[in-house]
């Protein structure tokens, strides 16, 4: 992957791991992230190709999970298949943000994240005016009686508090506020197959 060039020239910068294993050698020595992408806010960057075996999958999730000790504490995941994606499940690490994203279109959605904040963007598209500060924290707004989680960076963080909060509401009996999703057209049956029980409403591509 050469996402020094990807990023070239765009809002974000990308520093190689081995140029931070070079510079730090102690706090980057085993590192598996590809490097650090810097900009709106710091990621590391990891890539789990087009067939990833079980091993890498949780070894670069056991390195997301102290990335707080180098002071990050968000991440970028690139796929390269589907299967990939399904075999990296919708496990929370404890994370900021950790976003499960295709490559290489999702270079492209960066690009555009990196110049404004499309999560706000798309909701505004979408409720227009009427979008609040969100009633349940994890949220990203409300809207009428509604909480809003705008997923089209595939955060697996907001999806893993998604399905905890429904899973949690069926154990207690508990009437659930309504949650509903907003991603991209094309992920639209991606969530509704993860989430049958909230309504998703769809933006089109930035």
């Amino acid at each position: 992957m050469t996402l020094y060039f990807d990023f070239l020239e765009t809002d974000w910068t990308f520093t190689d791991s081995r140029k931070l294993k070079a510079e730090n050698p102690s706090a980057y020595r085993s590192s598996l992230f590809l490097g650090i992408l810097t900009g709106r806010t710091d990621y590391a960057v990891y890539s789990i190709g087009k067939e990833p075996t079980k091993e890498k999958i949780n070894n670069i999730k056991s390195e997301q999970e102290k990335l707080h000790k180098l002071g990050i504490y968000r991440s970028i995941v690139f796929y390269e298949s589907p299967e990939a994606r399904k075999r990296y499940g919708i496990e929370g690490l404890g994370l900021k943000e950790q976003l499960l994203l295709p490559y290489p279109y999702g270079i492209e959605l960066l690009k555009e994240y990196g110049k404004r904040d499309l999560i706000k963007e798309a909701a505004i598209n979408v409720y227009g005016n009427s979008l609040k500060e969100p009633n349940w924290k994890e949220a990203d707004f409300s809207t009428g009686d509604k909480e809003i989680v705008v997923l089209i960076l595939n955060d697996i963080e907001k999806i893993a508090k998604i399905r905890n909060y429904l899973i949690l509401a069926q154990y207690r009996y508990t009437k659930t506020t309504e949650i509903e999703i907003l991603c991209l057209e094309e992920q639209e049956e991606m969530f509704k197959e993860m989430f049958p029980e909230c309504s998703i409403r769809t933006v089109e591509e930035t």
